[in-house]
């Protein structure tokens, strides 16, 4: 059965809709965290090392949680003695 334009873009509207309010629909990960649909250019994607999804604000949310606990910085010399 081939998909007609007009069965298409119905479907398309659907989806968007899904989207819009929320629900992510088939094939569209969801953030580990806030289970939200991702969308590239609306949410970010972003992958952690374990496989999992984040959209951009929990990712950096829980990179900065890292860093304010392990903070980066210049290793100091210190004299002895």
């Amino acid at each position: 059965m081939a998909l007609t334009l007009a069965k298409f873009l119905s479907v398309l509207k659907a989806d968007q809709e899904k989207l819009a309010t929320g629900n992510a629909i088939r094939g569209v990960p969801t953030c580990a965290d806030c289970k939200i649909p991702l969308q590239e250019s609306v949410t970010g994607i972003r992958r952690t090392s374990d496989g999992r999804f984040h959209c951009s604000d929990c990712y950096f949310r829980e990179l900065g949680a890292g860093l304010e606990e392990h903070p980066i910085s210049m290793p100091r010399r210190t004299r002895r003695g």
